[in-house]
């Protein structure tokens, strides 16, 4: 997690630089506001918990500052579902008047949200998630992530399971969800 959280940190000035494009009218003043999106509760509440956790590590060695601003975090769980992670999007970005949003960790969820984001045009960065389309073939412009692509792990596997042990027919198991569908396709690819 430690070396994550360095990407994270350069991904948000990324981002924020793409919001001061599109404020340049405001001066930069005041705290700089992150709106973190995680699953807090449900399935997948632990892996969010640590998403935040590894982030909140960062921002504490770094005084919670960022960009030589005060940096305040509002924390929303989004349960892990795309409805939920929406309205809290809404209630950041309309509300809460946020600079960018973060986290996000299910692939479905991070699909849903990105027309959301793309027509609000509000930075965000997910760390974690790995769906593959948001950075290949319909990435966002207002998204960055900052970790791995599903189907992109499995390039190597599939290769190996062909070339290597020989394999001319084999079946793949995975969730019946983008990850799931990615991390197959990943295989496949190069299979």
């Amino acid at each position: 997690m430690r070396a994550l959280i360095p990407a994270v940190s350069l991904a948000a000035l990324l981002a924020l630089g793409l919001a001061g494009d599109a404020s340049a009218q405001a001066p930069a003043q005041g705290p700089v506001k992150i709106g973190f999106l995680a699953p807090l509760s449900g399935a997948i509440a632990q892996a969010g918990k640590d998403m935040y956790s590894g982030c909140e590590l960062f921002w504490e060695e770094s005084g919670w500052q960022l960009a030589g601003r005060k940096l305040e975090v509002i924390l929303e769980d989004n349960e892990g579902l795309p409805a939920t992670t929406i309205a809290k999007a809404r209630k950041l970005v309309e509300s809460d008047h946020v600079s960018m949003l973060a986290g996000v960790i299910l692939s479905n969820v991070a699909y849903a949200l990105v027309p959301y984001i793309e027509a609000q045009g509000i930075p965000t960065i997910y760390p974690i998630n790995s769906a593959d389309d948001l950075t290949q073939r319909k990435r966002p412009k207002w998204l960055i992530r900052t970790g791995f692509s599903a189907g992109g792990n499995m390039h190597p596997f599939g290769e190996y399971a062909a070339k290597t042990l020989g394999y001319k027919k084999i079946a793949v198991v995975g969730l019946d969800y983008a990850f799931g569908w990615e991390i197959a396709g990943g295989f496949q690819k190069t299979f």
